[in-house]
């Protein structure tokens, strides 16, 4: 057997002359769709599109047919309470408020954005937004807002009420004019505002009996509107002076098929009706539409793009996506080409077969199945565990049952739904048969405490599952057993309830129950209007059965953060199975001047066959990442190469057939895409990898074991793979 040394820095100087072989480029895998929160469209003759999605933004340039990534310079996650909004007067032009809160700007339809200095305070999210001539408007509770020198300064309007949402803005492209439609009211108050004057003042313009929320507006022509209240569609032919109540149907969307045309589209996931006369006569276009699960406070989406010599209408549609309707079809389809919205995490690939994937659903808002796989090398995905997982962060094969009648065995982990509906669950399950069947693995695990009307046992945040590969029946006398199932498992948590025992947890029965082994870890720290604790993150096993366990640390307090703190925390070791833990910190950088507190340790690696050696990836908040390696079992680390520029690492890698080749892999900072990073030294050098790879980040990163130069990463937005450069050290397939 070769046993591989780490290798000098003028030894690996020497290889470094020879030039990488060309790659693939980075493609994705799917699965396509996943929940889109906003479209918007040009009226140009492109056809582009803007959707904003969980896994980021992305663009289309043939009418929603074929999607790809954009957003460059939007930071991670942007999408929650994001708004964005596309100038009528200069459609290159566009804002996005990142998250509600930081305001954006794109000159060039939405490829690249530029932050505006205007950052709201905490609480204050963007409720609506409307770029306008030279600027932008928005509104949140504090009120709302006019800016004519594209974001920089704002000043407020007057007539709109203060400490009432505004939930719709729009604008005629041809006039001066605006309306808002609020989104709560008293009934009695105005529902609909109108401002002559670019949004400078307003006045009263609507005001039902009713006190339903405006859904939606449509500025058809300078005298022709339509708007969208509670249940009911309005319309006024005469700016406004008199309106009619024309349709009826709750919480729609309104879209204009041609700009300056009459025909309109009002649609609510659920019902779409078709009309050219405003409504007084409508033809249905619901035909083929999904099930909708529109009802919980999202709305649907709708906007039309021109297609040619044609238009085609966009929808969302939760899970699906985006779903198509071609001019005056009556059918909708899906329109979801490499739309990959959903972010993924949790990563299992079947040794023995390259056509198989598993993957996990990583918020815990989104309507996709919990797990996700494919039998047929991403052509087609099925879903599971869609009711009982809230996320799933985590997936585990047991590379002994590859060979076993049912199918494989998986593990799956992340945070169980909780309702009163079903009792709450330990959010780990365990599927014999590929992943088409999941039972939750609850023995052991206490039951819920809290205050809410729930059942069942309560297990927060599980992180990580790790198997170990020894732990068969008849163990062989070195290595990892090839015949099984594997016995022991051990978990990662938050706890449960408030006992911080089970941020450990380990079972000798493949789960079927589980004993707490957390015991000896860090105790919180309360301190009047300060707290200090710590939350295990990565585990890891090496061949002689010592395990490894990093940790993030939570400092609060009333100003935010504590400078000196003194938990401890970092890497711990376990030379019992588990039983006891010691922290093995020396030479790990600590936050500010605490002499216990060390940064935080997203992610562990360990040498297959030199037992004690262990890389650990560090980071502080702001910073990008930084490994370090110890050689001595975490007695002492010391940290090597430089940082990786713009990269939080959340998973660290080694190729089992050259391990001096390590892969670093997490969420890109600083606007910055990518954050896939290789060392063919054992980290002494890295080389980024990110080139192409257009993901806000990668949470899982695996090689495929009948080629170790193809790559698979669950990221922000989908799967993706890449065949990467031949390493200049080892051969891959040795």
């Amino acid at each position: 057997m070769n046993r591989i040394l780490l290798l000098s820095a003028t030894r690996v100087l020497a290889l470094a002359v020879a030039p990488f072989a060309h790659a693939e480029p980075w493609q994705p895998l799917g699965p396509d769709g996943g929940e889109v929160t906003a479209l918007v469209a040009s009226p140009g003759a492109n056809g582009r599109v803007l959707a904003l999605t969980a896994g980021g933004l992305f663009k289309s340039d043939d009418a929603g047919r074929h999607w790809q990534e954009t957003g460059g310079g939007l930071s991670f996650d942007v999408t929650y309470g994001s708004k964005i909004s596309r100038s009528v007067v200069t459609p290159q032009e566009h804002y996005l408020f990142e998250a509600g809160v930081r305001l954006m700007r794109s000159e060039d339809n939405g490829d690249s954005w530029t932050p505006t200095g205007l950052y709201l305070p905490s609480g204050a999210i963007a409720s609506a937004m409307l770029a306008i001539p030279g600027g932008v408007i928005y509104s949140s509770y504090l009120g709302t807002f006019r800016s004519t020198d594209a974001g920089t300064t704002f000043a407020p309007v007057q007539g709109l009420p203060v400490g009432q949402w505004i939930a719709v803005l729009r604008m005629n492209p041809d006039s001066q004019h605006m309306l808002a439609g609020t989104a709560i009211r008293t009934p009695g108050e105005p529902a609909v505002y109108r401002s002559t004057d670019l949004g400078v003042t307003w006045v009263p313009l609507l005001t039902p009996a009713q006190g339903d929320p405006v859904t939606d507006i449509v500025m058809v022509d300078a005298l022709t509107m339509a708007v969208s209240l509670g249940d009911r569609l309005f319309v006024s032919t005469d700016q406004g002076a008199t309106w009619s109540q024309r349709v009826t149907l709750e919480s729609a969307r309104l879209a204009q098929t041609t700009v300056g045309g009459a025909e309109l589209i009002v649609f609510n996931g659920r019902q779409c009706l078709r009309s050219s006369d405003f409504f007084a006569t409508t033809y249905p276009c619901d035909g083929d539409l999904p099930p909708s699960t529109y009802g919980d406070g999202r709305l649907a989406e709708v906007v039309a793009v021109s297609d040619g010599g044609s238009y085609r209408v966009l929808a969302t549609a939760r899970a699906i996506g985006v779903i198509a309707l071609q001019g005056t079809a009556s059918a909708w389809a899906p329109s979801n080409a490499q739309l990959q919205a959903e972010p993924r995490r949790g990563l299992a690939l079947a040794a023995e077969d390259p056509s198989r994937f598993w993957s996990g659903r990583s918020r815990s808002d989104s309507v996709a199945p919990g797990v996700v796989r494919s039998d047929d090398g991403a052509q087609s995905w099925q879903g599971s565990l869609a009711q009982r997982a809230q996320s799933i962060r985590t997936l585990a094969l047991d590379p002994t049952t590859l060979a076993a009648p049912g199918g494989r065995t998986l593990y799956a982990a992340g945070s169980s739904v909780r309702s009163q509906l079903a009792p709450i669950t330990s959010g780990i399950f365990k599927s014999i048969d590929d992943g088409r069947t999941w039972t939750s693995l609850d023995e052991g695990i206490p039951p819920y405490t809290g205050t809410l009307p729930l059942t069942g046992v309560m297990l927060s945040n599980v992180r990580k599952v790790l198997l170990d590969p020894r732990s068969c029946a008849s163990p062989p006398v070195q290595g990892a057993c090839t015949s099984g199932p594997l016995g022991t498992v051990y978990a990662l948590s938050n706890g449960s309830n408030s006992d911080q025992r089970f941020r450990v947890i380990k079972s000798t029965q493949a789960g079927a129950n589980w004993i707490p082994v957390g015991t000896s870890l860090p105790d919180d720290i309360s301190v009047d209007a300060s707290y200090q604790s710590v939350d295990p993150v990565d585990i890891e096993i090496d061949s002689n059965g010592i395990l490894y366990l990093s940790v993030f640390s939570n400092l609060e307090d009333e100003k935010g953060g504590i400078p000196t703190p003194t938990i401890t925390s970092g890497v711990f070791r376990s030379n019992d199975g588990g039983q006891t833990w010691a922290p093995r910190n020396a030479g790990l950088p600590h936050v500010g001047d605490s002499a216990t507190t060390t940064r935080d340790v997203f992610a562990l690696v360990i040498h297959p066959r030199q037992p004690g050696v262990v890389w650990a990836s560090t980071i502080e908040a702001g910073q990008s990442s930084q490994i370090h390696l110890s050689v001595d079992g975490g007695e002492n680390w010391k940290g090597i190469g430089t940082e990786l520029k713009d990269c939080d690492v959340r998973d660290l890698q080694i190729d089992s057939a050259a391990p001096q080749v390590l892969y670093a892999a997490g969420i890109a900072l600083n606007g910055s895409k990518g954050c896939i990073w290789r060392s063919e030294d054992g980290g002494f050098n890295w080389t980024s990898l990110s080139a192409g790879l257009p993901v806000h980040g990668v949470y899982d990163l695996r090689q495929q074991p009948q080629d170790h130069r193809r790559l698979v990463l669950a990221t922000t937005s989908g799967l993706w793979h890449g065949l990467v450069p031949s390493d200049r050290i080892f051969n891959d397939t040795e």
